[in-house]
């Protein structure tokens, strides 16, 4: 299974530029990535951390999500910083890129609701690509 690294020492201008690893469709049912966080080249241990998925893009909307990284995928390993991030069913409203400035992952302690880090990402959705067949079956 391949990783997409995101390391949370990185700094604070960098943008992650996902179109290679995840390009959702308009209303796609539960989108996700699969994630190795770590920090300063070390795997980060996501074990009492949430995941969030924020964009306050004025043209694609608003968005504020908990991707369900306490739901434990085939090949996950919070204690090493191997999650996977899932999208909420038709989350994705409008096909279009996200403005990178204000479209990221946010990492949050659960205890003390403390950021460790934002995560600013490139995100493109593609038209939902349903195609209307004319047969007869």
């Amino acid at each position: 299974m391949t990783r997409t690294i995101l390391d949370l020492a990185k700094p604070k201008t960098t943008v992650f530029d996902l179109s290679n690893v995840l390009n959702p469709r308009v209303n796609d049912d539960l989108a996700k990535i699969s994630f190795h966080i770590q920090y300063d080249n070390k795997p980060f241990n996501m074990t009492g951390y949430k995941m969030y998925f924020i964009s306050a893009d004025e043209n694609m909307g608003y968005i504020n999500i908990d991707g369900m990284v306490d739901k434990i995928e085939v090949g996950d390993n919070v204690g090493n910083g191997d999650v996977t991030f899932k999208f909420p069913p038709n989350v994705f409203k409008k096909a279009g890129t996200f403005d990178s400035a204000k479209t990221m992952f946010a990492i949050e302690n659960i205890n003390s609701n403390y950021i460790q880090s934002t995560i600013n990402i490139s995100l493109t959705v593609l038209e939902n690509g349903i195609a209307k067949f004319n047969a007869d079956v």
